[in-house]
Order: C-alpha cells, then structure tokens, then sequence
C-alpha cells in the first residue's frame, strides 16, 4: 500500500472504484483529515484521457457547497496522479435505507439538500449524470454531501450511462444530462413517485391552484434554479405553495 503522496501520508485504503483506489489520508500541511482518489493506470497513462479527466477535475473544483464534496487539489508524485477530496464520515444513503423507508421529515430534509446541492451546480453548468444513493453521504449530524460530482463520466455507473444513452443516439450533455440528475433526484425523494409526485396528486387542489410547473410538457427542462428562487422547485420539495 502507499505510504504517501506529497505531503499526505496515507492511513488507510477505504475501496476502489472506476477512477481507481481510494485511500484517507493525513495531510500533514494542515492537519486534517482528506480521501485521496488515485487515478487508475488506464487513465494516467493515456494522455488524451488523462488531459479529459483533468479538465472535468478542474471544473468539479469550482464547485463549493455544503452539501457536495469538495475537491481540495489535483496532485502528481512519481508519475501517480491524485485528487484530494474532503473526507465525509457516515453512511451512504443506500446503507440508510436498507430497503426501509426513511422516516418522513428525515427523507425531505435530505431531499432538499440534494435538490439545493443540484441547482447550484447546475447553475454553474456542472451535471452529476450518475446520481444514486451509492454517491452520497450522510453524516452522522444528518447532512448530505454529494459524492464524484463533475466525474461521473469516469465512474463505473456514470460510464455505464453515457454508452446506453449513445448506443440509443440519445445527448449525454446539456440539458439532456440535466433531466437525469432531475430524475435521480425525484427517484431519491420520499413518497410515491417522489415528492413532487405527491404535490402533483395532492386532493382537493387543481392544476390551476399549483404554480406552472408542468407547463411546456414535453420540452427541454429549463436549468434549474436556487430554491430560494423558483415556485416550482419550493413546491415539488416541500409539497406546498411557496
């Protein structure tokens, strides 16, 4: 096993993925914990690959907000290339559920950071396109962090995707891959077929009551917006007016 890359001493291998290894490390600059994803030979040593993953990299690293996890730095020692990411304790979300249902103001607390987590990032123009309870965490205080955002091309799940929806001739980019984070994010949400399921069917309120939201069935979704901002978006989470 590694011992160190830079100035990180490694601690402990915690798995692997399509990426590569994935270790928790010590970085001995500023004293606190980070996970060190090293990048798998496959991807360093073809250069036209490696310049790709780089870039998305770079990209995911602009992205800051409480419930993504944040990529700390791209590194490289003797030919072994890195990203430094923080560390999150807990549980994936796949390991809470366990085939149970979530008690219902835990599941809509979640959902809501996730779809905040979403509409920041797609603000920016950053889509997941791999996005399921494996990917995220949660931690013992009850917060969501969002796992390999920007990356999913190269993750197995992520990967997978993209081929299936090139083999169908369908986009893998734009809005298309933002409907997908969409619809991961309704499948995450509690109830049936999700929260914006459940205001969707809500008794006793017409669709003239709701705000517009299924207007322009059909079309290209509009990027989402903060939820602070968009009727919609307040409506489908927390299953009222805004």
């Amino acid at each position: 096993m590694l011992e160190s890359l830079g100035h990180y001493k490694i601690l402990d291998r915690i798995g692997a993925g399509g990426i590569g290894e994935v270790y928790r490390a010590r970085d001995t600059r500023l004293g606190r914990t980070v996970a060190i994803k090293v990048l798998s030979p496959g991807i360093a040593r073809d250069a036209d690959r490696r310049a790709r993953f780089l870039a998305d990299a770079r990209v995911s690293a602009a992205l800051s907000h409480p419930n993504i996890a944040t990529l700390y730095e791209v590194g490289e020692d003797q030919d072994v290339v890195y990203l430094v990411l923080e560390f999150v304790p807990g549980d994936t979300l796949k390991t809470i559920i366990g085939g149970r249902p979530l008690n219902p103001r835990r599941a809509i607390d979640c959902a809501i950071q996730i779809a905040d987590a979403l509409a920041e990032a797609h603000a920016e123009a950053i889509i997941h396109r791999d996005l399921k309870p494996d990917n995220i965490i949660v931690t013992p205080k009850g917060n969501a962090k969002i796992l390999d955002f920007g990356l999913a091309e190269w993750t197995k799940g992520g990967a997978a995707r993209q081929r299936a929806g090139q083999a169908a001739g369908q986009p893998t980019t734009g809005l298309a891959a933002v409907r997908d984070d969409d619809l991961a994010r309704g499948a995450l949400a509690p109830g049936p077929g999700g929260v914006a399921g459940a205001e969707r069917d809500q008794p006793g309120r017409s669709k003239r009551d709701r705000p517009h939201c299924d207007e322009g069935a059909g079309q290209a979704p509009r990027l989402p917006l903060r939820i602070g901002g968009d009727p919609c978006r307040r409506a489908a989470i927390g299953g009222g007016d805004p």
